[in-house]
């Protein structure tokens, strides 16, 4: 299985904050956010997710597309 299993004491999502919750990443991709931390295997097991336990707030990767020049130029 390539699931992996986060369960964090709260995730930040469009609609708000989830505490506790959990985040299922299959394949490098969220497939899941579900509020509440349902019981697992940490470190995964036979057939199991891997499941890693958070101590503390999972957020958004928050990028900055912002370019002010390149190569010498600046467009600022």
């Amino acid at each position: 299985m390539t699931a992996h299993i986060l369960q964090a004491d709260a995730v930040v999502t469009p609609r708000g904050v989830l505490a506790p919750a959990t985040v299922v990443v299959d394949r490098g991709r969220i497939t899941g956010v579900e509020p509440g931390v349902p019981g697992g295997v940490p470190g995964g097991g036979a057939g199991m997710p891997q499941v890693t336990r958070i101590a503390g707030t999972l957020v958004p990767g928050f990028v900055d597309l912002q370019v002010n020049g390149i190569g010498g130029i600046d467009v600022a």
